[in-house]
C-alpha cells in the first residue's frame, strides 16, 4: 500500500482499518448489485451503531475495500443519517437487526 495514501479511522491515534478490525468486533456485508458488482458495504460496530459507504455509480470501476470500510467505521463512530437509497436502507436495517442480535441486545 502507498505510505501517502493511507487514510486512518481514527486521525488522532493513527488507527487503521486492519487494527480497528483486529482490535474491535465489528460486523459488515459488501452490497453488491444484481450483476455481483460491488456498489458499497454496511457495518456495525456496537449495538446502534451503523456505518455505510456507497460507490457513486460514476465510479463503478474504482471499488476500494479499504477506503469504503474507513468511510463506514468513521460514520458509524459518529452516527449520522443513513442512506436514502431503497437498496441501501433495506442492507442497513437488516444490519440493525443483525447487530441486535451479535451484540445481544434483548428487545423491549
Amino acid at each position: 500500500m502507498n505510505p501517502s495514501r493511507i487514510r486512518y479511522v481514527d486521525e488522532k491515534e493513527k488507527i487503521t482499518v486492519e487494527d480497528y478490525l483486529k482490535k474491535n468486533k465489528v460486523i459488515f456485508r459488501f452490497v453488491r448489485n444484481k450483476h455481483g458488482q460491488p456498489r458499497g458495504v454496511v457495518l456495525a460496530i456496537g449495538p446502534g451503531k451503523i456505518g455505510w459507504s456507497k460507490l457513486h455509480w460514476l465510479d463503478a470501476g474504482k471499488w476500494n475495500k479499504h477506503d469504503a470500510l474507513t468511510i463506514a467505521i468513521r460514520r458509524a463512530m459518529n452516527p449520522n443519517k443513513l442512506p436514502i437509497d431503497a437498496q441501501f436502507s433495506e442492507h442497513c436495517s437488516e444490519m440493525v437487526e443483525r447487530a441486535d442480535r451479535y451484540y445481544k441486545v434483548k428487545s423491549v
